[in-house]
């Protein structure tokens, strides 16, 4: 009987919503509930999050849908994912150099490899500037709401555009923000390899588990680094300003290069490795050699070695077939 009654009373209300009024009323409903557990019932804040998330998908999604039936705004969205697109390949192509030391163009399928994985940061950073001019243009609208008030016409048809405007407006201007610091916390989970993530209530603060401890990887670090003698401390000091002096400007300036991510640069010389390359060649090669022919007379060698941050050994030598003429070359590892 109580059902019924509630039915008969929230069925008006949940008809009156469109879309993205009842993902937004749903993830309100579950942050309600976590708080009333005292942030102990995880499934809701899950769902919290995954409701907020989709919330904020829908309605940019529905307004680049009217952006697009525009021509200006045709105009404005291809332009956009051509700059980006051309950012994703000059990106990838460039950490591919770093990887391999030759030009990207001898390893294409590598550079494609690295495009797809590097597409997640750029699709992060155009969520969070599509989230931030959103919400910049709802704050804008409930100001003009307000100042032009007064004027009944215009403020009717900008009230009636959907059920409870004010009230939906507020929620994304106080919704916006938090689904930034999702993302945001996204984009450094898939930059540092995250896996889970720990909210920890008690202090306020946002952290995250990676799967892995590095205690052990510090205190052996620190200990090595106490049992090396004073010459070899003096050139360390002086390797670690000269490699902080280089770094700060990547770090300050987004042009100069894109943030590395060291687990995908491992996947792609695996990639490099194990599929790209070619394990016999008319060029000289032994053992666990792999070679990229560079041209007639130059090659990389792919050596796998754990002691290098990749896991392999990039080295440009010669030929040295029997079919070509014998040159003079010395072996010089690409880095």
């Amino acid at each position: 009987m109580m059902w019924a009654k509630f039915r008969t009373s929230i069925t008006p209300f949940w008809e009156k919503l469109n879309l993205v009024q009842r993902w937004y009323f749903l993830a309100t409903l579950s942050l309600l509930l976590w708080l009333i557990t005292f942030a102990s019932a995880e499934p809701l804040y899950i769902a919290f999050v995954v409701l907020l998330i989709g919330a904020a998908i829908i309605d940019m999604w529905q307004s680049s849908i009217r952006i697009w039936h525009s021509l200006p705004g045709k105009v404005l969205l291809l332009a956009s994912y051509a700059i980006l697109a051309n950012f994703c390949y000059a990106y990838a192509e460039s950490q591919m150099n770093a990887i391999s030391g030759v030009k990207p163009d001898l390893t294409p399928f590598s550079v494609h490899f690295m495009i797809a994985l590097q597409a997640p940061i750029w699709t992060f950073i155009l969520s969070i500037l599509m989230s931030m001019a959103y919400l910049a243009v709802h704050t804008s609208k409930v100001l003009l709401m307000v100042l032009i008030r007064p004027v009944s016409k215009v403020h009717a048809e900008m009230m009636h555009q959907e059920s409870y405007p004010f009230i939906s407006l507020l929620a994304r201007i106080v919704y916006l923000p938090v689904v930034l610091v999702f993302v945001s916390i996204g984009l450094q989970g898939y930059l540092t390899g995250t896996t889970v993530l720990d909210v920890n209530l008690d202090s306020g603060s946002f952290g995250a588990k990676t799967g892995y401890d590095t205690s052990e990887q510090t205190s052996a670090t620190d200990n090595k680094e106490k049992q090396m003698d004073p010459i070899a401390e003096t050139s360390q000091g002086v390797t670690n300003q000269a490699s902080e002096q280089t770094n700060e400007p990547e770090e300050l300036n987004l042009i100069s290069g894109v943030p590395s991510i060291p687990w995908a640069n491992k996947l792609v010389a695996n990639f490099l490795y194990e599929v790209e390359s070619q394990g016999r060649s008319h060029c000289k090669i032994s053992g666990v050699e792999h070679a990229v022919q560079i041209n007639d007379y130059e090659i990389l060698v792919i050596i796998p070695d754990k002691t290098q941050e990749l896991g392999y050994q990039f080295t440009v030598r010669g030929c040295n077939s029997t079919n070509l003429p014998k040159i003079l070359q010395l072996d010089t590892p690409s880095h």
